[in-house]
């Protein structure tokens, strides 16, 4: 029996979530916002660690879209449980060596993983300063339930993209079959149709349709 690769199997949840190099999205942006003014930091990352790199979905405070993997202090955070907090890199037994450290500036960063339902650790919410810093535990406490709401947005958009592809399924199932669908809202007296149910009417796809027109 073949064993399975757990980081296999992580890169495969990520991949799912079909959000690696998407554009901004405000959901995420505002996250950052609000992780960056709660532990009172100048940057915030909603980062997403795949086989190579940490790739940025949502940034304040740097334009940096993503940095290889190797020198991503987020693979340590997905590597393990709760917040990773490091008051003063600089003088990290391992991160101090890092060269991001003194090409960026950064002297304190603390992270927590974005943990998807079924346990797969997909990347982090981490927020950085320029100086020797720390968080309390009520700011630690917050950016953890920021970090739920990064995955909440994730799901949110999955189930969309997901319902999308199966109305544009059954649109194309109709148009072969030439059939169309439709359902009456009784409060409103109005029906929506289904895009092949106006061809066959031959009506306006943005004509409004009352149950009157049976």
């Amino acid at each position: 029996m073949k064993l399975v690769n757990p980081e296999e199997l992580r890169i495969k949840t990520l991949y799912d979530y079909e959000i690696l190099d998407t554009p901004k999205e405000e959901s995420f942006d505002e996250i950052v916002f609000l992780a960056a003014t709660i532990c009172q930091v100048p940057i915030a990352l909603i980062s997403l660690v795949d086989e190579k790199r940490q790739w940025f979905k949502a940034a304040v405070g740097t334009d940096i879209k993503e940095t290889p993997r190797h020198l991503s202090f987020c693979s340590s955070v997905i590597q393990q449980e709760g917040v990773l907090i490091v008051p003063n890199l600089t003088e990290h037994e391992v991160f101090k060596y890092n060269p991001l450290v003194a090409k960026y500036g950064i002297m304190f960063y603390a992270g927590t993983p974005l943990i998807a339902p079924n346990g797969d650790k997909i990347g982090t919410l981490c927020v950085l300063d320029s100086k020797e810093n720390n968080l309390t535990k009520l700011q630690q406490k917050s950016l953890q339930s920021l970090a739920k709401q990064v995955i909440a947005q994730l799901e949110l958009r999955s189930n969309l993209s997901a319902l999308q592809k199966s109305k544009n399924r059954l649109d194309e199932a109709q148009e072969m079959a030439k059939i169309g669908n439709w359902e009456w809202d009784i409060e409103t007296n109005m029906v929506s149709w289904s895009k092949n149910q106006y061809s066959l009417f031959g009506r306006n796809c943005h004509e409004s349709i009352s149950y009157d027109i049976y």
